[in-house]
């Protein structure tokens, strides 16, 4: 019956719908700020805080809604304080001070000034003052025009607080109190003219008593005890023995400790007592009426000097965050929409560089290991569910992200590595720690049941879930199917979750749910001890056995215990070991294909730009071209111009000069005749450049031409992305990218002016070495059969393959495949002048002997 009552809180009928969700609020409450440790945190930050009034504001830091119903002005009021982050930032950086060390409490003075300003006493006057000149210099610093460092961020934040004009009163009152008050709040002696004239009048009123009180002491030694007045109620008397009372005229003050004595005023000191004590009023009025006036002014600046205050705390702790961040090497994370990342990332509260802060604000500093760093990536999934042994990290990786998240939600930088981003919240809520709540009759699986419906509710597009052992406590069977539809259910609603659980069941249904994913937490190769590292992949077991031995358990206990677990729990670990190994593999692979991969978005990046000089070649060429013909023709008609000037001074020393029109007329026939036998080669023009296409966009049959080597030949075959080209009866093979449709077959040889002819890139001539120098092999051996297939083509009948020493791995790959290829005839090392074995000399087959011939 107990039990039930416990679980009386969670019963729902049948069928009923889920309540509405509850309102916009906080984006986290209490248990998850607690949980997650932000309050221990912020403890930590305002240690680097230089007054109390910054650290208060420290500890008042809480998440800001950045996104749902009311994102809009959460995600700008967080933007403004990462924006003022980053001026503080700048401008600690040069060595200037936002806030100055503060040893005196301000909290106090801060709180009776915003109460009412006429009731702050002397004694806090000076430490007001100074603070308020601290706080004018301090605006004067982040509002200065013109500086190097630019803060428009802390700017607009101090003239929204304070206005300029009001920070001179400050800076006066200021010097005021200064020349007024001592830092105790006593009035300066010289605080004013009269001050200084009431007080002599004060000290010859007192030394002129005394020297009366000296001469009746000696006239009635015999009377009096004691041989120097003293001072009571603020009146100089004697000592008169009891009994004596009535002897001597005068007033009794009052009766001494014992009894014995009496208080005694004569009678011939009550007038000088008097014109004293008139004198002291006045230089009390007097002090009294400086410390008014002071109050006065404090008063008339109104609102300013309490809001120079608050701008002095909101700079303290821009301050204090920046020296907190310096010292862990936080910066503010990326916020988005998009899959959550951490990288590199620490947990303040183990991060050893804080390991003095923490023991001064929390009293412990935690472990002495360094933290491995948590690497977390929500790529692969919206709900990520962690598996692994017991003490392997998990919970620190939930905490760790959950913290984080919540820092960068307060505008917090945060301690990780660039590329980490964290989301914009709408609500974050962690399920974490013993719910059990005995007064309120719940017990732990019942407290666990309740955060759990919350976060069920809470689901949707803005939220971060972070539930450790989720379902645990319970039967297995149970927790495993109210977990998997818990999981279901998130991954349907949106927004992002990591969970924790030692139910392979459950890991092993988000391993295979869209949406989900699976982490495990790594082991070791050679220990089987955890390495603190999240991998993404199949389920770990708990490892509960191997925890116990660690820990010292008795070898009998723990051997009894796994003669219990069974072949399906060693069949299990093992299958999950082979999976993880080929995973391993599966990774390296992908790894490989990555590098050749970009390796071949480089040879790509190359070609293209290659083709582009080839093309900007081609139009000089033109240019040129045309030039040269421009210069050809003028030339020509210059030299038939003086070949007719010499014919016709010929004719004419034989005397057979014809008329002036005649003569004229067979000349310029004759140059035209001329001209009409060199017109066609007068009009030659420079072929046309190709449409090459876009590389690679080639069909079997195509005539194509090579980008790099510029052969040209047609498809013979096409074997995904190799491709087979016969070039002048040989088949040469070349990758697909490298080459381009031919707008024609290659043209043959032309005159012009009796001079043989070839197209440019037909004409392309071969290095007589290719270097392979720092390539990996399988690159190496591509580019080696394109470099013979271009040599052959080009009747080189020797080359030379640079490939270095190094390993010897590239050497030797380079001169087996040389031994086997078709186009070698012979290959041995280089002699040593001409590189030794880092190079190999090649000769090649005569391409046009039958094929097998030497």
């Amino acid at each position: 019956m107990a039990t039930l009552a416990f679980d009386r809180d969670l019963a729902v009928p049948a069928g009923a719908p889920d309540p509405p969700p509850a309102p916009e609020r906080e984006v986290a409450d209490p248990h998850t700020t607690a949980v997650l440790e932000l309050p221990a945190l912020l403890e930590v930050v305002a240690r680097f805080a230089a007054t109390d009034l910054g650290a208060q504001r420290v500890r008042q830091l809480r998440p800001l809604a950045a996104a749902g119903d009311h994102g809009e002005a959460g995600l700008a009021e967080l933007e403004a304080r990462r924006a003022r982050q980053r001026d503080a930032a700048a401008l600690l950086a040069t060595g200037e001070t936002l806030a100055p060390s503060w040893g005196e409490p301000l909290r106090d003075t801060y709180e009776a000034l915003a109460a009412d300003a006429r009731a702050i006493a002397a004694h806090q006057l000076p430490v007001l003052a100074e603070a308020l000149g601290a706080a004018a210099s301090s605006w004067r610093l982040v509002c200065r025009d013109g500086a190097e460092i630019a803060t428009p961020h802390l700017s607009a934040l101090a003239h929204s607080r304070v206005p300029e004009a009001k920070v001179r009163g400050l800076e006066e009152l200021a010097a005021r109190v200064r020349r007024v008050l001592d830092p105790r709040g006593d009035v300066r002696p010289d605080a004013s003219p009269a001050l200084t004239r009431l007080r002599g009048a004060v000290r010859r009123h007192r030394d002129a008593l005394y020297e009366s009180f000296g001469g009746y002491l000696e006239q009635h030694r015999d009377e009096l005890t004691g041989d120097t007045p003293s001072l009571r109620d603020g009146r100089l008397v004697v000592l008169l023995p009891a009994g004596s009372r009535g002897r001597l005229p005068g007033l009794v003050h009052s009766r001494s400790a014992t009894g014995r004595s009496l208080y005694f005023e004569p009678l011939e000191m009550v007038e000088a007592n008097n014109d004293l004590q008139a004198a002291l009023s006045e230089e009390e009025a007097e002090r009294q009426r400086l410390i008014a006036e002071l109050i006065d002014s404090l008063a008339a600046l109104g609102e300013a000097p309490t809001a120079a205050l608050d701008l002095m705390a909101d700079l303290d702790l821009h301050q204090a965050v920046q020296r907190f961040a310096r010292s862990c090497s936080a910066e503010l994370p990326e916020l988005t929409d998009q899959a959550p990342r951490l990288v590199a990332a620490r947990h303040p509260l183990l991060d050893q560089s804080l390991r003095k802060e923490r023991v001064a604000a929390l009293g412990a500093g935690g472990g002495e290991r360094e933290v491995v760093p948590v690497e977390l990536d929500f790529e692969h999934g919206r709900v990520l569910v962690v598996t692994g042994p017991n003490a392997g990290g998990k919970t620190v990786a939930l905490k760790t992200l959950g913290l984080l998240t919540l820092m960068a939600a307060c505008g917090l930088p945060v301690p990780a590595g660039d590329g980490t981003r964290l989301p914009r919240l709408r609500r974050a809520l962690a399920v974490l720690g013993d719910e059990q709540d005995l007064l309120a009759e719940r017990s732990t699986f019942s407290g666990h049941l309740a955060r759990l419906h919350e976060a069920w509710r809470a689901a949707g597009p803005g939220t971060l879930l972070l539930v450790d052992e989720l379902a645990s406590g319970t039967n297995p069977q149970e927790g495993a199917a109210l977990a998997l539809t818990f999981i279901e259910h998130l991954v349907a609603a949106g927004g992002w979750a990591l969970v924790t659980t030692h139910l392979i069941e459950v890991a092993a249904a988000a391993f295979r749910l869209e949406g989900a994913a699976s982490l495990a937490t790594e082991l070791h190769e050679d220990t089987g001890e955890p390495t603190f590292r999240l991998r993404h992949g199949p389920p770990e077991s708990s490892r509960a056995l191997d925890l116990a031995r660690r820990l010292g358990l008795p070898g009998a206990w723990l051997d009894a215990a796994a003669s219990r677990l069974g072949n399906e729990q060693l069949d299990l670990r093992r299958l999950l070991a082979e999976v993880h190994a080929l995973r391993q593999r599966a990774d390296k692979e992908l790894a490989g294909l990555a590098v050749e991969r970009a390796d071949q978005e480089t040879l790509n990046r190359r070609l293209h730009a290659e083709l582009d000089s080839a093309r900007e070649d081609r139009k000089a060429m033109r240019r040129r071209f045309d030039d040269e013909l421009a210069r050809f023709r003028r030339d020509a008609r210059q030299r038939l111009a003086a070949e007719a000037q010499t014919v016709r001074a010929r004719l004419a020393a034989a005397g057979t000069a014809p008329s002036p029109r005649a003569e004229a007329r067979e000349v310029d026939e004759a140059v035209e005749r001329t001209l009409e036998v060199a017109a066609p080669l007068l009009e030659v023009a420079p072929p046309p450049e190709p449409d090459l296409g876009r590389p690679g966009a080639v069909a079997e049959g195509d005539d194509v031409r090579h980008l790099g080597l510029g052969w040209q030949g047609r498809v013979a075959r096409i074997d995904g992305e190799r491709v087979e080209v016969a070039v002048q009866g040989k088949r040469v093979r070349v990758m697909r990218r490298e080459l381009v449709r031919a707008a024609a077959p290659a043209r043959p040889k032309t005159r012009f002016g009796g001079v043989a002819t070839r197209d440019p890139i037909e004409s392309t001539e071969v290095a007589s070495e290719l270097n392979l120098i720092g390539q990996r092999v399988e690159p190496a051996l591509e580019k080696l059969d394109e470099y013979l297939d271009a040599a052959l083509l080009g009747s080189r009948p020797q080359v030379r393959v640079v490939h270095g020493h190094g390993s010897g791995r590239l050497r030797d790959a380079v001169r087996a495949h040389l031994a086997r290829h078709a186009a070698v005839a012979t290959s041995a090392p280089a002699p040593p002048q001409q590189g030794g074995d880092g190079a190999t000399v090649v000769t090649l087959r005569d391409a046009s002997a039958p094929k097998g011939s030497g």
